[in-house]
């Protein structure tokens, strides 16, 4: 497979404690296998230790960052993720397996509890432990529709662009599934 874009994202990406090492490998399969992907990481830029990774990162030279530059700790305007439109009213009806445009701008995501519809979807599976993430690479065409019925009606995303806030806000289930991962994290199959 020769992919035209790789993206390391987050959270932020940068605190992984072996995102340079996942980095090198990345830009190892351009060389070697697909010398027109473009590899970037995503990050908003704020806080010493973020920083001091980019500056390694930058360094390399073949790794493209896209860094949103956050200036505090504190936005002003966000997307509540963590609201689940399944709880609102207006999505009572929703059919979440068609999923969002997140699956199109983002891409598919990958994480060690398999693939994904979209970056997101591997986040919200690791917390609520649905485990199913699939353990080989879906095949083209294949729209995942299995997991967009379970994963987006979980994500803020699948809201478009009614999913920005300008305070937290956390929809019960995922105020649950939060509490139950603090007591013990849901055991997720690897590949």
């Amino acid at each position: 497979m020769k992919w035209g874009k790789i993206r390391a994202m987050g959270g932020e990406a940068t605190l992984h404690p072996d995102i340079l090492e996942i980095l090198d490998l990345l830009v190892e399969y351009k060389r070697n296998h697909a010398p027109d992907t473009c590899i970037e990481i995503v990050t908003n830029g704020y806080g010493e230790k973020v920083k001091n990774v980019l500056s390694k990162v930058k360094v390399k030279g073949e790794v493209k960052i896209a860094n949103t530059a956050k200036k505090s700790s504190v936005q002003d305007k966000f997307f509540a993720f963590n609201l689940a439109p399944r709880v609102l009213p207006y999505y009572k009806f929703a059919d979440y397996s068609m999923g969002c445009r997140a699956m199109n701008a983002c891409g598919m995501g990958v994480t060690p509890f398999g693939y994904y519809l979209c970056t997101m979807a591997g986040g919200i599976d690791r917390i609520f432990g649905f485990d199913i993430g699939r353990k080989e690479m879906p095949l083209p065409g294949d729209p995942m529709l299995d997991q967009s019925t379970v994963i987006c009606q979980y994500c803020g995303r699948f809201r478009g662009m009614g999913g920005w806030a300008k305070k937290q806000i956390i929809s019960p289930s995922w105020q649950k599934a939060l509490k139950e991962y603090e007591k013990k994290k849901p055991s997720l199959t690897t590949f």
